[in-house]
């Protein structure tokens, strides 16, 4: 009986870990720097995140929890409402369009496909910032970002993958 009693709480589990490590990411995204100027740049791992969960687990990372993170994104960061959100819901629908590199397994596939993604992304969040503060950022700092946010992806990738295979082998646990 306990073992049937658990089985809702472990989807719930299951289903809320994508979204938890995307708040996460959130968190470190808005960490403030060591450096204080304003040319600051540092990786965007919501995206990583977003794009990794998108690919790999589409199961669990649905639109709403991806529109989610991105408005508690704008809200701490205090930039436009909905600026995020749109962001990573074109992560979303960009890696869910790429699903068939989730299936080939390539590390590299998916690495390459998650720059094209990230540059689509953070190149629309630099227009729409630009659009909306009717100033052109300069492209160097947003670059940069790209460039630290493609470098570093390897790494959320293989934690997220690592949490992935634990859900996976739990969910296959029998009795659960």
């Amino acid at each position: 009986m306990a073992a049937r009693s658990a089985r809702p709480l472990d989807r719930v589990v299951r289903h809320g870990v994508p979204l938890l490590t995307v708040l996460a990411a959130v968190a470190l995204d808005l960490l403030p720097l060591p450096d204080a100027s304003p040319a600051a740049v540092a990786p965007a791992f919501a995206v990583a995140a977003v794009y990794y969960w998108s690919l790999h687990r589409p199961d669990l990372m649905g639109p709403i929890p991806v529109a989610c993170a991105g408005l508690v994104q704008d809200l701490v960061a205090g930039t436009p409402l909905g600026l995020t959100s749109l962001m990573l819901l074109l992560v979303h629908a960009l890696a869910g369009s790429a699903e068939a590199v989730g299936r080939m397994r390539s590390p590299l596939l998916a690495w390459a496909t998650f720059l094209l993604v990230a540059t689509a992304a953070l190149g629309l969040r630099w227009v729409a910032m630009s659009l909306w503060s009717f100033h052109l950022f300069p492209l160097r700092p947003a670059l940069f970002e790209l460039a630290l946010t493609a470098v570093a992806y390897p790494l959320p990738a293989g934690l997220l993958a690592m949490l992935d295979t634990r859900l996976a082998a739990r969910s296959d646990a029998p009795g659960i």
